[in-house]
């Protein structure tokens, strides 16, 4: 960052008017920029801004209204003037600052946090086991959709023939090449780790309630709930054509998918073979002690 534009107004009953630029470069951008990006980008700052003063980074009563100002020629010049009114001294640097917040912090995955009541801050622990402390609008602003909705529509330009976009703030300049417009996009949600296997098992209840997980017992899992993926294997059961029973030997083409911390969930996908054992009188399932799941592990190593 280096400094740039004018000096930030110090008095809070005075009208701040913040220039704000949006600079493009690259082919293309020489005086002129295709319409919809700028519609686009445009769109985005203003979201960007809107989230800036909701995450009350102004102050609690500050009040904002973003103006387009007359367009310069060079590359391509996006010149917006913020009218702020009721804001708190101090604050305003944080317009390029939080641009320069959401680069850094836009792709990381929050695990936990704690607020911390004597130095107002928030701990913020992340997936990869990092630890940061934030601001309280910090802390607002990542939460915000529609700031992230903002910076990401601000450097669309850079995903579509833009080389450059310089956001530009009195006292700052703040530059970010193509290259780094992914990093403006929210994390890919976490997708489940899959793991196939096939597994031999016994009914631990030969009741079927699709709405529930069908309770099973096996020497690899012990007791576990799968549920059934094996539409023609529920057909067959539902029309009568198979009978289980409570010492019928099942060899299944099983799925786990593993998320995170959580106890992997279980998946017939196909019934491969069903042994008819022999009906010997038992108490019935309300009445079966159910044993305690044991520490257990997957096929192929991993614990569950």
């Amino acid at each position: 960052m280096d400094g740039d534009g004018e000096e930030l107004p110090q008095q809070r009953n005075e009208t701040a008017r913040v220039p704000i630029r949006l600079i493009y470069d690259g082919p293309g951008y020489d005086g002129e920029m295709p319409l919809d990006q700028l519609a686009v980008a445009l769109s985005g700052l203003d979201d960007y801004l809107h989230a800036l003063v909701t995450s009350r980074a102004f102050g609690d009563e500050a009040e904002a209204q973003p103006k387009v100002t007359a367009v310069s020629s060079g590359s391509f010049d996006i010149n917006v003037l913020l009218e702020l009114g009721a804001w708190i001294p101090g604050t305003l640097a944080v317009i390029g600052g939080g641009f320069a917040f959401y680069w850094k912090n836009m792709r990381r995955r929050m695990n936990d946090f704690e607020y911390l009541p004597s130095r107002d801050m928030y701990k913020v622990e992340f997936i990869d086991g990092e630890v940061d402390e934030w601001t309280p609008y910090q802390f607002r602003l990542y939460k915000s959709g529609v700031g992230r909705r903002g910076v990401r529509r601000m450097v669309q330009p850079l995903k579509e023939g833009a080389q450059t976009v310089r956001v530009i703030t009195p006292g700052q300049s703040i530059e970010v090449p193509a290259i780094e417009a992914d990093r403006f996009d929210d994390p890919a949600p976490d997708v489940p780790e899959a793991q196939h296997f096939v597994v031999t098992a016994v009914p631990d209840t030969v009741r079927f309630d699709l709405t529930k997980p069908w309770r099973l017992d096996s020497r690899t899992l012990g007791p576990f709930g799968a549920t059934i993926e094996d539409k023609e294997f529920l057909r067959r059961v539902e029309a009568g054509t198979t009978l289980v029973g409570k010492h019928d030997v099942f060899t299944l083409q099983m799925r786990a998918e593993l998320q995170g911390d959580e106890r992997p969930r279980y998946y017939v996908e196909q019934v491969l073979n069903h042994d008819h054992g022999a009906e010997q009188p038992e108490l019935p399932d309300a009445e079966r002690p159910r044993r305690k799941r044991p520490h257990r592990e997957l096929p192929g190593g991993d614990q569950a």
